[in-house]
């Protein structure tokens, strides 16, 4: 996915981070390539291990998982990578689609770094790694409480929204899901698959492939979620009763409308009306 982005604003926040945490901070789109990161040179030890080409293809593999539980959890994870370190990666949302994410890392939660001691003979044996040069280097790996890794954690969180809020990352043109959002908004009652097609001119296949490339997410599955979305608005916000919520969402059989309603959200749409 193509962004823009202002590199200038980007760098004046990352490196505020820096200053605060001591920890390097990168941006990923949602492809995962690396957009950019401050400081732009890794710590000795992962420039050491970087340097073994498979061991290289390892740290990249690793990225890409955490990515896919980051997006798994539609939200921040804290884990150690491959080599024993210990980071941390956010997604970066978009009208409630990841469009990229936010790392920090490079660090280790054991004090002693036993821990990462004995990974690293691990990756010895594993890459050919010369174990006296590599334990030099683990002293460039800086340690920080597991407190404190949170507490960075959900300072790079805060991060990412004013980034979003002040717009220094977006991606380049209106996206598909913005697109399809705006449609099953107006159109709760006639939104379905078939009438985006028309709405935008596409096939059907293309229009799944598109959407599943932005979203993870079924298209059927996400236009039923966008309705119970606003019927849960509804029956918040105004007096409207269920069935007439139902019908104005799109569902005209208020028995199905109240079955689905409960699978999604565990309470029929009375017992969510009272527990408000």
């Amino acid at each position: 996915m193509a962004f823009n982005y202002d590199l200038n604003r980007l760098k004046e926040i990352m490196q505020s981070f820096y200053s605060l945490t001591g920890l390097r901070l990168n941006i990923f789109d949602s492809d995962c390539n690396r957009l950019y990161a401050y400081p732009n040179v890794y710590c000795k030890f992962c420039e050491y291990v970087r340097s073994f080409p498979k061991a290289n293809e390892k740290c990249d593999e690793s990225d890409r998982c955490s990515f896919t539980e980051c997006r798994k959890k539609d939200g921040l994870i804290i884990y150690k990578c491959h080599a024993g370190l210990t980071e941390a990666v956010a997604p970066i949302k978009e009208s409630g689609i990841i469009i990229g994410y936010m790392m920090f890392g490079q660090i280790t939660d054991s004090a002693d770094k036993t821990d990462l001691i004995k990974t690293v003979s691990k990756l010895c044996n594993e890459y050919d790694m010369d174990e006296d040069k590599i334990k030099k280097y683990i002293k460039s790996v800086r340690y920080k409480e597991s407190d404190t890794i949170v507490a960075a954690a959900k300072i790079m969180e805060s991060c990412i929204s004013y980034i979003i809020l002040k717009e220094m990352i977006s991606p380049k043109g209106e996206m598909l899901t913005e697109k399809i959002n705006k449609f099953i908004d107006e159109n709760l009652c006639e939104a379905t698959p078939e009438a985006l097609c028309r709405h935008l001119n596409m096939s059907r296949t293309t229009l799944y492939q598109k959407f599943s490339e932005e979203t993870k997410k079924g298209l059927s599955s996400y236009i039923t979620e966008r309705r119970l979305s606003a019927a849960k608005r509804l029956l918040r916000s105004t007096d409207f009763s269920v069935s007439e919520i139902a019908r104005l969402v799109g569902y005209n059989d208020y028995n199905y409308f109240s079955k689905v309603f409960k699978k999604h959200f565990g309470k029929t749409p009375n017992m969510y009306r009272k527990a408000k």
